[in-house]
């Protein structure tokens, strides 16, 4: 049985195994190797020479074959001969040494900066020989070393390093202007690089809840805006404040007292308070929270994957017959319509009912029922189940239609009101399962329009509509309703959302009422 992080990693990809010790399998290789326009590996120091598969000879095989290697160290460091996982990469990188707190050992980050960084230098190193080799006809060997990658990844550090031994201090860091600096840059804590301080601050619930923090950066530039968000606007003219100079000797003071202005509040409502005087933060989100909560591009993938399964399929059902008649009126309807009105308008519509979906109902009810960590999981997790009873169900009855995404909408909307006005947790859970279901029917049956519609005997100005509308609503919707909800506040977002739902139906029937004949 494969390991988990084996089958995380490499899910959906073929696979071969090969033994490069026999003589089949050596030829197997080989084989492959000569009609191969990349051979990637990180085995041990020497294992390619080994095995007969030097670059040399490699380049026999296949002259515009390109070799990516990664090892632990460079060709030219006296380590180049040692085995090296992420860990010893972050330490030998210089990330260990900076990451941490000043009175605490050498800390290892919980990011994957030695593997995944390096594998991301070596496609680009890969990418730039493949674009060589349309001018040359050759290939090249790139060969990228943990330890490299890493540091690249300090260069700020390395920075600082330079700064330290021409000034013998680092203003920005927390030992200045009190404590003592060595010869080497030190672990800064959760200090801000770059030159803008910034600290991880408590807010309501970190007693039972370790994550329920918000990362908080003072920026020159707003500083009085930042004032203002934290209830101390005499602090914005202060002469003890009113530069970072003068607010770095008391720096751990101010942000003590900005600690106590979020005692009463939930990260997520700190976050949606200062954002509109446009202070750099963000709330401290555990694994559990990007598995359940607020990044819509992931949570995107997930419906996106549901809406891409062909329905019809998973449970074939006798053909409907369409009206052709019917199918090129509405055609010919589309085709008499702006063009670029109805896609921008159906993108902005969608993505505010996705906004909701993702981010703004379950905020709003985990606000109103005590803001607990548990609290947003078990909304969060009610959203998903619906959603994933929403997608068997629609794969189950293989039925779509105008009727259907009308009713999947007023589900949508009367789920948004229970949410609004819940007089109960166990009601807003209800609601949420409701709204995931609805959704996902929406969504889904929005889809089969794209499935049905892209019929070579029908594919034109339908399709393309829909396809746009689908595809780009996220990206120009989220952005439309939500710099609405900071306006008008969590409420009157999720009542915008009842109402683009049902805005989307509505104008959704103009391609569906005649190239969607499938009605029960």
């Amino acid at each position: 049985m494969d390991a988990l992080y084996f089958t995380q990693l490499n899910s959906n990809k073929r696979s071969l195994a090969i033994n490069t010790k026999t003589p089949e399998g050596h030829a197997v290789m080989e084989q492959l190797i000569r009609g191969a326009d990349v051979l990637v590996e990180n085995f041990a120091p020497g294992a390619m020479d080994r095995m007969g598969l030097s670059w040399e000879h490699l380049q026999e095989l296949n002259p515009r074959l390109v070799y990516g290697s990664i090892k632990g160290f460079n060709d030219d460091s006296p380590w180049k001969d040692l085995k090296v996982y992420d860990n010893v990469a972050q330490a030998a990188g210089g990330a260990c040494s900076t990451t941490g707190f000043w009175d605490g050992p050498p800390t290892v980050s919980g990011a994957a900066l030695g593997d995944s960084n390096t594998g991301m230098h070596l496609a680009i190193g890969i990418l730039t020989a493949l674009l060589g080799r349309e001018k040359t006809g050759l290939g090249q060997r790139i060969s990228v070393s943990m330890q490299d990658a890493v540091l690249n990844l300090c260069r700020v550090k390395l920075r600082d390093q330079e700064r330290l031994e021409r000034l013998g201090y680092l203003e920005e860091y927390p030992q200045y202007p009190n404590g003592t600096f060595t010869d080497t840059v030190p672990r800064g804590g959760n200090a801000g690089g770059g030159g803008q301080p910034g600290w991880t601050l408590k807010c309501n619930g970190w007693e039972t809840d370790p994550n329920a923090y918000i990362y908080f950066t003072l920026q020159e530039q707003d500083w009085g805006p930042t004032c203002q968000a934290i209830g101390k606007p005499e602090w914005a003219d202060d002469p003890a404040y009113i530069t970072a100079e003068a607010r770095q000797p008391h720096i751990f003071d101010i942000f003590a007292e900005i600690e106590k202005w979020l005692a009463d509040k939930t990260k997520y409502e700190a976050v949606d308070i200062v954002r509109k005087y446009e202070v750099p933060c963000g709330p401290v989100l555990s694994m559990k929270g990007w598995c359940f909560v607020v990044n819509a591009v992931s949570f995107g993938f997930v419906i996106v994957s549901l809406l891409s399964l062909d329905t019809r399929r998973l449970h074939p059902v006798p053909p409907v017959p369409r009206g052709r008649g019917q199918l090129r009126a509405g055609l010919r309807y589309a085709a008499g319509v702006p063009a670029i009105i109805r896609p921008l308008l159906m993108m902005a519509l969608i993505g505010t009912f996705t906004f909701e979906f993702e981010v703004s109902l379950p905020l709003l009810a985990e606000t109103t029922f005590g803001g607990t960590s548990t609290t947003y999981s078990a909304l969060i997790g009610a959203l998903g189940a619906g959603a994933v009873a929403g997608g068997l169900y629609m794969a189950r009855s293989a039925r779509t239609g105008v009727a259907r995404l009308i009713r999947a909408a007023l589900g949508y909307a009367i789920a948004v009101g229970l949410v609004a006005v819940a007089p109960t947790l166990a009601t807003a859970i209800a609601a949420c399962v409701l709204a995931g279901v609805a959704s996902v029917i929406f969504l889904t049956t929005g889809n089969a329009t794209i499935q049905l519609a892209s019929d070579p005997e029908y594919r034109g100005r339908v399709t393309a509509l829909w396809s746009m509308a689908l595809v780009g609503s996220t990206p120009i919707g989220s952005p439309v309703i939500g710099a609405l909800s900071d306006i008008a506040g969590p409420r009157s977002a999720l009542a915008l959302g009842a109402a683009a739902c049902l805005a989307a139906a509505i104008i959704g029937r103009w391609p569906t009422r005649s190239a969607l004949e499938v009605t029960q």
